[in-house]
């Protein structure tokens, strides 16, 4: 049973005030005290730490739950980690790099295809449609790689995580950092307290990012001198900082490939025109469609903002074009407001008056907690879906998404779904879209019920969201960088 006090029948409107206000008061905070002047050794590390210090505090704040699933670091883990770590330097040593036209940083979290084969969606159709030579880098996810990839030609800097790591713990003992610049991230740290009513502390952040750029610095530049690319693509720069400024050392031209929505709460991306610019972000911004320009402010020029689309969604969509729908509604879930939204789903596989058979589909983030966190999906009457089926393939059959501000939503929309948003953390950043396409917000099952005895039409302009001919326009804007 859902406790009464823990209920989805009424989503409180007070986190998603504090979502605004706490974001916007950060905004103002990082003006008024002139955050992006401030150096430790020389190093300017607001930049650094500026989005994981949000995230922060909206967790903090308990305005955003868990995003992600956390890997824990143990002795045991420790070891198969640094056996894979030696297996994975054997196989794709990013020491041993030969001189490559394109280099991609991409992400670990992939997909597994219906080929059997585990795709990193947002590279491997860019990568097989281009002439060059591409070397692909990747990190570890949770400490492991999904395999088989559908990736070729992959260099892994496994060991360079496990040297960053012990680094990270050696580091308060072997180089702390001064006192001036300890009092000062303290006198930070209360401020920034201030801002939310909780407790944030942001010495140990700025201490990691400071070692991680003095470790993984010279390894870029390394791999990088050897590689000798024309174009480095990300696809996520946050957390990225120090490639880029080593592509910004060897001049070497850096374009981000979007993987999710952005927006004016978003800090990874977003850098108003009264704030100081940001030093090491992308050279070029490649994006879905013109919507997402629109936005955040992207701090590039507004001629290296580009409109390619989304080559592997694009594709997903042709093939499954002639799906048939059930009347079924899918649950769009994301870790930072996954209790309350599972919560909603509970609820409504309840209702007497529900017509529609539920899915209810985790971001990876969930999959290896939902079992303890979201037990009253463990209901007869709900699908959950981690990895086992494919998102697309669910989109494609469905006739009604629910979610918060997932991406996946947006591709929904493409696939012609009928859209119901809830008024839940995060709702902020749907909000013009919603208003300018009339697709409805709510905060209760019973609106909800009420939805579903009419699906809403799919009310969005997929073109302005995804842009089409996705993969030409990729491989000429990439080929168009490297030849420049």
């Amino acid at each position: 049973m859902i406790d009464q006090e823990d209920s989805a029948e009424t989503c409180s409107n007070e986190s998603r005030i504090n979502l605004r206000e706490i974001s916007e008061e950060l905004l103002r905070f990082e003006v008024a005290e002139r955050l992006w002047s401030l150096t430790i050794r020389g190093i300017p590390f607001w930049e650094r730490v500026r989005f994981q210090v949000h995230q922060q505090m909206l967790q903090a704040s308990g305005i955003y739950e868990q995003a992600h699933d956390r890997f824990r670091f143990s002795i045991q883990s420790l070891i198969r980690f640094a056996a894979e770590s030696t297996r994975n330097t054997i196989a794709g040593n990013p020491e041993t790099v030969g001189p490559s036209e394109y280099v991609f940083f991409g992400s670990p979290r992939r997909k597994l295809g219906e080929n059997g084969n585990w795709w990193d969606i947002y590279c491997d159709p860019i990568i097989e449609s281009l002439d060059g030579d591409s070397t692909y880098c990747e990190f570890p996810y949770r400490g492991r790689h999904l395999r088989p990839a559908q990736t070729q030609h992959i260099r892994y800097f496994d060991r360079y995580v496990i040297t960053r790591y012990f680094a990270q713990r050696i580091a308060p003992k072997r180089a702390a950092l001064p006192p001036a610049a300890m009092r000062m991230l303290q006198e930070l740290g209360n401020g920034l307290s201030g801002l939310c009513g909780q407790e944030i502390v942001i010495d140990n952040l700025v201490q990691n990012s400071l070692v991680e750029r003095e470790w993984m610095l010279p390894v870029y530049e390394r791999f990088l001198g050897k590689a000798r690319p024309s174009v480095v693509c990300l696809v996520c720069s946050y957390g990225l900082d120090t490639l880029v400024e080593a592509c910004q050392r060897l001049d070497i031209k850096t374009a981000e490939l979007q993987h999710g929505s952005t927006g004016p709460y978003h800090f990874g991306y977003h850098y108003p025109a009264e704030s100081f610019k940001k030093a090491h972000f992308p050279d070029y911004m490649l994006l879905f469609g013109a919507f997402w320009g629109t936005l955040a402010e992207f701090p590039v020029p507004r001629e290296r903002i580009r409109v390619v689309g989304f080559p592997y969604l694009e594709s997903e969509i042709a093939k499954r074009r002639d799906h048939s729908r059930k009347r079924q509604i899918v649950f769009i879930s994301q870790g930072t407001i996954g209790k309350r939204l599972s919560r909603m789903a509970a609820e409504f596989a309840r209702d007497k008056r529900r017509t529609h058979s539920i899915v209810y589909k985790l971001h990876p983030g969930e999959f290896d907690r939902w079992h303890d966190e979201y037990p009253w999906l463990q209901d007869e009457r709900i699908e959950v879906v981690a990895n086992q089926r494919s998102l697309y393939e669910i989109l494609a059959e469905s006739e009604l998404q629910v979610g918060v501000y997932s991406t996946a939503i947006f591709e929904g929309c493409a696939f012609g779904l009928g859209t119901v948003l809830i008024d839940l953390p995060g709702i902020e950043l749907m909000q013009t879209w919603a208003e300018a396409t009339g697709i409805p917000v709510i905060s209760s099952v019973n609106e909800l019920v009420e939805r579903t005895v009419s699906p809403p039409a799919a009310g969005a302009d997929s073109e302005a969201l995804f842009a089409s001919h996705a993969l030409e326009n990729m491989r000429k804007t990439l080929e168009e960088l490297a030849t420049t």
